[in-house]
């Protein structure tokens, strides 16, 4: 990120409670991640879906992608950014935006 860009999450962060809550997220995942897998069990998402996914995400790694399908069932469709990490969208945000508009194109036809 640039320097106005880090201003920018600096400004934000610096809000209060503004840490708080966005820290809210990982706070919650292990009751989340348990209570969803106990209610989500053995279903499958049936909505057309598209994968973004950046090929140097070292939180998500690449190979997880490969397992994705199994959510599905019908395959979804997925980009990979080679050269991007865990923050695609900051990283490559007119691809992102291109893709996700021709995806929504495309199932609206």
């Amino acid at each position: 990120l640039g320097a106005a860009d880090m201003a920018a999450y600096r400004d934000a962060i610096c809000r209060p409670r503004a840490a708080w809550a966005g820290l809210a997220y990982f706070r919650s995942i292990a009751h989340t991640i348990k209570d969803d897998s106990n209610r989500l069990r053995g279903k499958r998402i049936s909505s057309p879906t598209l994968v973004l996914w950046g090929e140097r995400d070292r939180i998500l790694r690449r190979d997880l992608v490969r397992w994705v399908d199994r959510q599905f069932t019908a395959p979804s469709r997925k980009i990979l950014f080679p050269e991007v990490g865990h923050w695609v969208i900051e990283a490559r945000p007119e691809e992102v935006a291109r893709a996700v508009i021709d995806f929504i194109a495309e199932d609206g036809a």
